[in-house]
Protein backbone atom coordinates (compact mmCIF):
# COMPACT_ATOMS: atom_id res chain seq x y z
CA UNK A 1 0.00 0.00 0.00
CA UNK A 2 1.24 3.45 -0.74
CA UNK A 3 1.40 6.20 1.86
CA UNK A 4 -1.67 7.92 0.37
CA UNK A 5 -3.66 4.68 0.46
CA UNK A 6 -2.67 4.08 4.11
CA UNK A 7 -3.70 7.63 5.04
CA UNK A 8 -7.08 7.27 3.32
CA UNK A 9 -7.63 3.88 4.97
CA UNK A 10 -6.82 5.28 8.43
CA UNK A 11 -9.05 8.33 7.85
CA UNK A 12 -11.93 6.15 6.68
CA UNK A 13 -11.48 3.79 9.63
CA UNK A 14 -11.42 6.71 12.09
CA UNK A 15 -14.57 8.22 10.51
CA UNK A 16 -16.46 4.91 10.63
CA UNK A 17 -15.37 4.38 14.24
CA UNK A 18 -16.64 7.83 15.22
CA UNK A 19 -19.98 7.19 13.51
CA UNK A 20 -20.37 3.83 15.26
CA UNK A 21 -19.51 5.23 18.69
CA UNK A 22 -21.98 8.12 18.42
CA UNK A 23 -24.71 6.03 16.83
CA UNK A 24 -24.53 3.21 19.38
CA UNK A 25 -24.32 5.26 22.56
CA UNK A 26 -26.97 5.24 25.26
CA UNK A 27 -30.16 7.17 24.64
CA UNK A 28 -30.23 10.57 26.27
CA UNK A 29 -34.02 10.49 26.49
CA UNK A 30 -35.16 9.88 30.11
CA UNK A 31 -37.19 6.72 30.65
CA UNK A 32 -39.25 5.13 33.39
CA UNK A 33 -40.19 1.63 34.44
CA UNK A 34 -43.79 0.85 35.37
CA UNK A 35 -45.31 -1.70 37.74
CA UNK A 36 -48.41 -1.71 39.85
CA UNK A 37 -51.81 -3.05 40.75
CA UNK A 38 -55.09 -3.46 38.85
CA UNK A 39 -58.39 -3.73 40.73
CA UNK A 40 -61.99 -4.21 39.61
CA UNK A 41 -64.55 -2.90 42.11
CA UNK A 42 -61.82 -2.94 44.77
CA UNK A 43 -60.74 -6.56 44.17
CA UNK A 44 -57.48 -7.55 42.41
CA UNK A 45 -57.87 -8.55 38.76
CA UNK A 46 -56.57 -12.13 38.79
CA UNK A 47 -55.21 -12.24 35.25
CA UNK A 48 -55.10 -10.13 32.15
CA UNK A 49 -52.94 -7.72 30.23
CA UNK A 50 -52.08 -4.03 30.65
CA UNK A 51 -51.10 -1.96 27.60
CA UNK A 52 -49.49 1.51 27.71
CA UNK A 53 -49.42 3.46 24.41
CA UNK A 54 -48.27 7.03 23.73
CA UNK A 55 -49.37 9.32 20.92
CA UNK A 56 -45.72 9.24 19.75
CA UNK A 57 -45.96 5.48 19.14
CA UNK A 58 -44.15 4.17 22.22
CA UNK A 59 -45.79 1.13 23.80
CA UNK A 60 -45.26 -1.59 26.42
CA UNK A 61 -47.31 -4.47 27.76
CA UNK A 62 -47.45 -6.32 31.04
CA UNK A 63 -49.22 -9.45 32.21
CA UNK A 64 -51.47 -9.20 35.26
CA UNK A 65 -51.07 -11.97 37.85
CA UNK A 66 -53.02 -11.79 41.11
CA UNK A 67 -53.63 -8.08 40.56
CA UNK A 68 -49.94 -7.19 39.99
CA UNK A 69 -48.15 -6.24 36.75
CA UNK A 70 -44.79 -5.03 35.47
CA UNK A 71 -44.39 -3.63 31.96
CA UNK A 72 -42.02 -5.54 29.69
CA UNK A 73 -40.02 -2.44 28.69
CA UNK A 74 -38.99 0.99 29.95
CA UNK A 75 -40.91 3.90 28.43
CA UNK A 76 -39.83 7.43 27.52
CA UNK A 77 -41.33 9.91 29.99
CA UNK A 78 -44.69 11.32 28.95
CA UNK A 79 -48.42 10.70 28.87
CA UNK A 80 -49.74 7.24 27.98
CA UNK A 81 -53.19 5.86 27.27
CA UNK A 82 -53.81 2.64 29.20
CA UNK A 83 -55.85 -0.43 28.30
CA UNK A 84 -56.69 -3.40 30.51
CA UNK A 85 -57.99 -6.57 28.94
CA UNK A 86 -57.98 -10.34 28.91
CA UNK A 87 -54.73 -12.31 28.82
CA UNK A 88 -53.03 -12.68 25.45
CA UNK A 89 -54.02 -15.69 23.35
CA UNK A 90 -52.01 -18.72 24.34
CA UNK A 91 -53.39 -21.28 21.90
CA UNK A 92 -53.36 -21.40 18.13
CA UNK A 93 -56.49 -21.75 16.00
CA UNK A 94 -57.81 -25.29 15.70
CA UNK A 95 -56.65 -27.70 13.01
CA UNK A 96 -59.78 -27.03 10.97
CA UNK A 97 -58.94 -23.33 10.78
CA UNK A 98 -61.32 -22.28 13.55
CA UNK A 99 -60.54 -19.29 15.71
CA UNK A 100 -58.77 -19.75 19.04
CA UNK A 101 -60.96 -19.05 22.04
CA UNK A 102 -60.45 -15.56 23.43
CA UNK A 103 -59.65 -15.81 27.15
CA UNK A 104 -62.47 -14.72 29.46
CA UNK A 105 -62.01 -11.55 31.48
CA UNK A 106 -64.14 -9.91 34.16
CA UNK A 107 -62.83 -6.54 32.92
CA UNK A 108 -65.51 -4.73 30.87
CA UNK A 109 -64.72 -4.38 27.16
CA UNK A 110 -64.74 -0.57 27.48
CA UNK A 111 -61.31 -0.80 29.18
CA UNK A 112 -59.67 -3.10 26.62
CA UNK A 113 -58.44 -0.47 24.12
CA UNK A 114 -55.93 2.14 25.35
CA UNK A 115 -57.25 4.92 23.09
CA UNK A 116 -60.86 4.64 24.25
CA UNK A 117 -60.59 3.27 27.82
CA UNK A 118 -60.53 6.65 29.52
CA UNK A 119 -57.42 5.55 31.44
CA UNK A 120 -54.12 7.41 31.24
CA UNK A 121 -50.84 7.70 33.11
CA UNK A 122 -48.01 10.22 33.18
CA UNK A 123 -44.74 8.28 33.25
CA UNK A 124 -41.89 9.97 35.06
CA UNK A 125 -38.17 9.19 34.95
CA UNK A 126 -37.20 6.24 37.17
CA UNK A 127 -39.59 3.81 38.83
CA UNK A 128 -43.34 4.41 38.53
CA UNK A 129 -45.82 2.60 40.78
CA UNK A 130 -49.35 2.68 39.38
CA UNK A 131 -52.74 1.69 40.78
CA UNK A 132 -55.43 1.21 38.14
CA UNK A 133 -58.93 1.14 39.64
CA UNK A 134 -61.68 -0.23 37.39
CA UNK A 135 -65.42 -0.67 37.91
CA UNK A 136 -67.85 -3.18 36.42
CA UNK A 137 -69.85 -0.22 35.10
CA UNK A 138 -66.99 0.35 32.65
CA UNK A 139 -66.08 3.86 33.73
CA UNK A 140 -62.98 4.75 35.77
CA UNK A 141 -63.53 4.80 39.54
CA UNK A 142 -62.78 8.35 40.68
CA UNK A 143 -59.12 8.73 39.86
CA UNK A 144 -59.10 5.48 37.85
CA UNK A 145 -55.38 5.38 37.49
CA UNK A 146 -53.37 6.88 40.30
CA UNK A 147 -49.61 7.22 40.25
CA UNK A 148 -47.34 7.05 43.24
CA UNK A 149 -43.93 8.64 42.76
Amino acid sequence: MTLISKTRWLSLTALLGAILVTGCGPSKEPTGTVSGTVTLDGEPVESGQVDFVSSEGFAATGSITNGQFTLDASLPVGKYSVGVGPPALTEAPGEEGGDAAVPESPVPASYHTPGTSGLSEDIQEGENSVTIKLTTSGSPAGDAAESAP
